[in-house]
């Protein structure tokens, strides 16, 4: 296998990949990986690195939380075809706080898809394509 298979594109870790989360619903999903994410992650951490605080980083509470934000400003980017009410519901940060913290089930999805490296490799990503125009059926995430 050639290595270019292997390697991330570095545009889609950070700039997400559109994914189907269910018909006529799509999340844009960074990498994980990104440094973006890594960088946020830490900079939350950062007040606790105080060994008078530390033992706050036990809380799961706060831990959700921390995670949740640096979730919803690096790695869900975006969004198509979410409602609230029968109104369309835009995509914002403070918006991707709020759909995150009342779904668990959407949550554990995204993270699911930002873990997925087929995502983001320029391979798979060009296979995909071809498929797509070639025909064959195209099955939602959650349906695997």
């Amino acid at each position: 296998m050639d290595i270019k298979n292997l390697i991330p594109d570095a545009d889609k870790s950070l700039n997400g990949v559109l994914v189907e989360y269910t018909e006529g619903v799509r999340f844009r999903v960074a990498s994980i990986n990104n440094p973006k994410y890594e960088s946020r992650i830490q900079r939350l951490m950062q007040p606790y690195a105080n060994p008078a605080k530390r033992h706050q980083l036990n809380d799961p509470d706060l831990m959700r939380r921390m995670q949740i934000d640096a979730e919803a400003e690096t790695i869900l980017l975006g969004w198509e075809g979410l409602e609230n009410n029968g109104v369309p519901f835009d995509y914002s940060i403070a918006n991707a706080k709020v759909l995150l913290f009342q779904s668990p089930e959407i949550r554990a999805f995204i993270r699911e898809e930002a873990t997925r490296q087929d995502n983001y490799r320029q391979a798979a990503i060009q296979e995909a394509a071809a498929n797509l125009k070639s025909g064959p059926e195209v099955v939602d995430s959650v349906g695997q």
